[in-house]
């Protein structure tokens, strides 16, 4: 087995924050099994450098690090040692992190070349350890960087010290409101403007050469490992930096954008609540954790902490110490390093919808990838906006790879090709959707760049028909034979979502036997534990209103929401309404405006809703409905199916995708023969006039559940 190494980073003797946050980070490798890569000192000559440490770099990585070994380096680096370590990467196969301590463009002015190759080298990594959420943003965004980004949240700050106090005093400290402020006094030319602050500061640290305002006390210099138990008597920690108390402004002003300054670390630890910048990178962490307050201006201070009262205050210093704990023993350190000793399950997608994120094309990955305890990426085409339309909590389980993917599969494939090229080595399963050339190509590359690799295909299915290779022109035949028969030896598991589209493949294809080894039976299902989470009380059919709705793209050829609309044409209402939920396709809008001026007295009883990107809202509408309308031409599936039926809703549905099933072939609903406008109006008008009892028979299904759908998926993949 390979063993696991670091590379040193070069530390000055000063005993300050920069040195103390680098010990730390070396120490807690050391805990981990990491070995220090053997090299001269940085200050052995250039030459004698290079010719007795880079021929030990790749002796080492040979012979101990091998392939299944570890290497991590620390930004910033030598550029061309990171260079060389990817070469022999690329040759052994063997992990690389990056461990980003600064990113000297962001942080000070450098050349071009330099930054490029900053850049360059983080990029080359199989796993970057980032400071925080914004770090990713600003990579990704910025600087396209592609690789597997996992974020710290703060900087661990190792002590053994236990902060000391009680209530009662920390009810003091909040009265003195006493603000401590530690750091490089040289690079704060803020500190200058507290006087106009009405509030108490006491400071550590040196540099500082004018005179301090009159409500700042400077306490001298310490090193790190003493300062803590020296804060205690402090109600607050301050994290600012720049030339303003205004705005952390200036270039090292803005970096807190992107870094975790180490001095966050150092307040928690002594158990203290912080002041932030609303904009730095800790804002995220110290809001989540409500272990301190943010804000954008340090003049909005003695109003903000006025407007908190004791208790609030000792929320906050309780949740400080608990994370203080965790960081005096370098746990989220250590938490993003395991992260990278997880599995990664990469969906290779197409453009990304906003809708797609409570769909299966998300779910899926998301359920699996939890259940094998993996990082799961989604490679997909977005823009900015659309992405803060996904859900948090989506996020937080799931990276989104940028890459330029549109709709056009001529357009994706050379996309897929070149990023299996630089990642299909760090990808442990490559999930792709549907038999469809491109599906074809990626798994066929993805299976010769990484044998040790697995492959879940997700087939779009209503039959299994479309594998049949009879209607192929018969000189071509044997080419599709092949192509499919290597495309399915290839994949570790292959999952459908009907059950006829299941028989026909495992019983009356010519690929039954080996369907038969690869092919599951996995219908969609229903995000449960999202629903759960947003603690909406679920209604009885009592409580239900008398509500119709669909959903789904209105207007297009697909949904045929002509079929609906006919039919409630010739439909008593009554006290009924009827709600068409999603986006309305533009050509259908001149059909609507006939329709309603030629029907008037339907306008106050058919709701046209828009699209409902958000899961609460679309959710309520299901939960409140008595009946679900689905009139399409043609589903491979029809998730919308799953959730009318978890929400007991009675189904009418033309015979599409598992409709057979959604409706338990007519205990919870009917199915509605195509284009049957008058077949639908009488099923409506029976249940509208009480003749029909669409009252539901069965209690939940626990199978609709993508925890449970996802079972026969993850048994294959354990193998």
């Amino acid at each position: 087995m390979g063993q696991k190494y670091y590379i040193k980073f070069g530390i000055s003797n000063r005993q300050n924050a920069g040195s103390k946050a680098m010990r730390d980070v070396m120490h807690l490798l050391d805990t981990q099994g990491y070995r220090v890569m053997p090299a001269l000192p940085a200050t052995a000559n250039r030459w004698l450098k290079l010719l007795i440490d880079i021929p030990l770099l790749c002796l080492i990585t040979l012979l101990c690090v091998r392939r299944s070994g570890t290497i991590l380096y620390i930004m910033p680096s030598n550029a061309n040692r990171i260079r060389l370590l990817y070469r022999l990467k690329r040759l052994l196969g063997f992990r690389l992190i990056c461990f980003i301590n600064d990113v000297e463009q962001l942080r000070m002015p450098t050349t071009a070349p330099y930054a490029r190759d900053e850049m360059a080298c983080i990029g080359l990594a199989d796993d970057v350890l980032v400071p925080n959420e914004n770090s990713i943003d600003i990579l990704r965004r910025q600087f396209h960087l592609t690789n597997h980004l996992i974020p710290v949240g703060v900087w661990d700050y190792l002590s053994d010290y236990q902060p000391a106090g009680t209530p009662e005093q920390w009810i003091e400290s909040y009265r003195l409101s006493l603000i401590a402020y530690a750091g490089n006094l040289q690079k704060s030319p803020f500190l200058a403007q507290l006087g106009d602050i009405a509030l108490p500061f006491r400071i550590w640290g040196d540099g500082w050469k004018e005179a301090f305002p009159a409500n700042v006390s400077h306490q001298g210099a310490t090193t790190p490992d003493l300062l803590p138990p020296l804060l205690q008597g402090c109600a607050w920690g301050l994290v600012w930096d720049g030339i303003s108390i205004d705005t952390c402004d200036g270039q090292l002003g803005t970096y807190l954008r992107f870094n975790n300054a180490h001095k966050c670390g150092l307040y928690l630890s002594a158990g203290l609540p912080v002041i932030v910048w609303r904009e730095s990178g800790m804002a995220h962490f110290v809001e989540s954790k409500q272990v301190g307050i943010l804000v954008d201006s340090l003049r909005e201070l003695p109003q903000q902490m006025a407007a908190i009262t004791p208790e609030q205050y000792l929320i906050l210093r309780q949740n400080a110490c608990r994370e203080g704990e965790r960081i005096r023993r370098g746990h989220y350190f250590l938490n993003a390093l395991h992260e990278t000793e997880k599995p990664t399950l990469t969906l290779l997608w197409r453009y990304l919808n906003p809708l797609e994120a409570g769909k299966d094309v998300v779910l899926v990955p998301q359920y699996v990838g939890r259940a094998l305890q993996c990082r799961t990426q989604v490679v997909c085409g977005f823009n900015e906006e659309e992405m803060q339309q996904i859900p948090p909590s989506c996020k937080r389980e799931i990276e989104f790879i940028h890459q330029p993917l549109s709709r056009n599969p001529k357009q994706r494939i050379p996309v897929y090709i070149n990023y299996l090229l630089k990642h299909a080595h760090e990808t442990d399963i490559l999930m792709c959707f549907h038999r469809k050339p491109e599906t074809m190509i990626n798994v066929w590359l993805y299976k010769r760049l990484n044998k040790r690799g697995k492959v879940y295909v997700k087939l779009d299915t209503e039959a299994g028909h479309e594998w049949s290779i009879r209607e192929k022109p018969r000189g071509k035949r044997w080419l599709y034979d092949l192509a499919n028969r290597v495309f399915i030896r290839d994949c570790d598991v292959i999952s459908c979502e009907t059950a006829q589209g299941y028989r026909y493949l495992t019983e009356q294809s010519s690929y039954q036997a080996l369907m038969k080894e690869k092919l599951v039976l996995m219908p969609n299902a229903f995000d449960e534990e999202a629903w759960q989470a947003l603690h909406i009380p679920e209604k009885s059919f009592d409580e239900k209103e008398n509500l119709i709705i669909t959903v789904g793209r209105i207007g297009t050829r697909q949904k045929n929401t002509e079929m609906l609309l006919e039919a409630l044409r010739h439909t008593r209402l009554g006290s009924w309404q009827v709600a068409l939920i999603g986006p309305i396709a533009p050509d259908f809008q001149p059909y609507l405006d006939r329709y309603f001026q030629q029907n008037p007295s339907l306008a106050n009883s058919i709701q046209l809703t828009g699209p409902v990107y958000e899961k609460r809202e679309l959710w309520e509408y299901y939960n409140r409905a008595k009946v679900f309308v689905l009139t399409s031409e043609w589903e491979s599936f029809g998730i919308v199916l799953t959730e009318a039926r978890r929400f007991h809703n009675y189904i009418l549905s033309t015979p599409v995708g598992d409709a057979e099933n959604a409706t338990a072939h007519g205990d919870r609903g009917e199915i509605i023969p195509f284009n049957d406008s008058e077949h639908l109006s009488q099923a409506l008008q029976s249940i509208m006039d009480g003749e029909k009892d669409i009252r539901p028979n069965a209690p939940s299904d626990e199978s609709l559940s993508y925890s449970a759908a996802v079972a026969p998926v993850v048994r294959r993949l354990h193998r």
